[in-house]
């Protein structure tokens, strides 16, 4: 059975190492229809599981089936003799023997971290997207709900399942889950901030998350050393925890029952509001005007600047005063061209000039073929306006295009 087994799994790898991807249910149907038929019985009774049968558990079944097998034709061979040394269990499905060879207890894969065979036999050996389960660390809690805070060295985050306790309190949107030692996994509801008042300072607490179902309240020591620079001392008595830079005793405590707990409640009402927080609630202030919230938060919160003050409170140089109103005909006149016009007229006009009078409003429409009539066509304009109106053209205004601006027409003009 261990050549037969063997062979097996020398396909199997072979298979894998091609690229290709064969489950383990084919496995164990292929192994069981290369089965001499004296395992019949065996084979009905994997094929009629519910479950499909793991790989290392059908090769332990194999190996008890193949011990009864040649225990049972050797009690036949002797007649009615005892077979010795051979005990089978009906109830498990599992037999052992004390004369035939059964995989070794003691020795544990590397691959799925199984007991029973080494790496080498390892039925995984060659599927290389198989990740073994690794080992997890639980915490035993206590079934008693308290309101108490406990020191945890191996909590990567605050814990808490009292949503008071949280102050900006949001959704939380993550995936993770908190693992209990039933292997339970609590879900994580809300996240939010509060702080833990000392003697002289208070330690500011950032990342709590809220789990509705937690039976104690774990105060990170990871995270709290991080978010704030203290240190914590820990004794067969009770804790310390110090500042970092005066090395100043912070908060103490006594231990109760192998653990470490904070009688002080964390508040989330105490949270110093940052210069940011008044700047928008104020509605975007002046500088003269932020300096007064520094009796309400730490001067150096808040010190970069507020971009939506820059882009609505920016100022522009102002415009320069427009001309006096005028009294007389032709003091201004205002000019402009249009087109090209995306259809011709009949006599293939795509541009027109028109000069407006600021003082009557009136219009004088001229239509021209090419930009470059502009100057003759005001020359003719200049003449016609100051021989009805007997009053020279006193101020010309237009839109600065190169029909205007240029020399012939600045040279007219002087």
């Amino acid at each position: 059975m261990l050549q037969y087994v063997s062979d097996i799994k020398h396909r199997v790898d072979a298979i894998r190492a091609a690229g290709s991807n064969i489950e383990d249910e084919d496995i164990v149907l292929y192994t069981l229809n290369g089965l001499p038929t004296s395992y019949n019985a065996f084979k009905t009774a994997i094929r009629t599981k519910k479950h499909t049968i793991h790989l290392d558990e059908l090769y332990s079944l194999l190996c008890s089936e193949e011990v009864n097998i040649t225990g049972d034709q050797a009690f036949r061979g002797r007649g009615r003799g005892l077979s010795r040394g051979r005990f089978h269990n009906a109830r498990g499905g599992h037999a052992s023997s004390m004369g035939g060879r059964r995989p070794d207890s003691h020795i544990e894969c590397k691959i799925c971290l199984k007991p029973g065979h080494s790496a080498a036999n390892c039925w995984h050996r060659g599927n290389f997207s198989y990740q073994a389960n690794q080992p997890q660390a639980y915490i035993a809690h206590d079934k008693q709900p308290t309101a108490d805070w406990f020191l945890d060295s191996g909590a990567s985050s605050h814990l808490t399942a009292d949503a008071s306790q949280l102050h900006s309190s949001q959704p939380y949107v993550g995936s993770s889950n908190v693992q209990v030692g039933s292997g339970h996994q609590l879900p994580i509801t809300h996240s939010g901030q509060g702080i833990l008042p000392t003697l002289t300072s208070k330690l500011i607490l950032p990342h709590i998350l809220h789990v509705p179902h937690l039976t104690h309240n774990l105060l990170s020591v990871h995270r709290l050393t991080h978010d704030n620079p203290c240190y914590v001392l820990f004794h067969a008595n009770g804790f310390l925890i110090k500042d970092s830079t005066t090395h100043q005793t912070l908060l103490q405590g006594s231990s109760c029952q192998g653990l470490y707990p904070i009688k002080l409640p964390i508040s989330s009402k105490q949270l110093s509001t940052t210069k940011r927080s008044w700047h928008l609630r104020l509605g975007h202030p002046s500088a003269n005007t932020q300096k007064l919230l520094s009796t309400f938060c730490s001067p150096n919160t808040f010190v970069s600047p507020c971009d939506s003050c820059i882009r609505a409170k920016s100022h522009r140089e102002p415009f320069s005063l427009s001309l006096p109103k005028t009294t007389k005909c032709l003091e201004l006149v205002h000019t402009y061209v249009w087109g090209p016009a995306p259809v011709l007229s009949v006599r293939k006009f795509k541009y027109y000039l028109v000069f407006v009078d600021d003082f009557t409003r009136y219009c004088w429409v001229y239509p021209l073929k090419f930009k470059s009539e502009v100057l003759h066509t005001f020359l003719h304009f200049k003449l016609l306006v100051e021989k009805q109106f007997q009053h020279p053209i006193k101020m010309l205004q237009s839109d600065r295009g190169g029909e205007f601006v240029n020399s012939h027409f600045n040279k007219m003009l002087q």
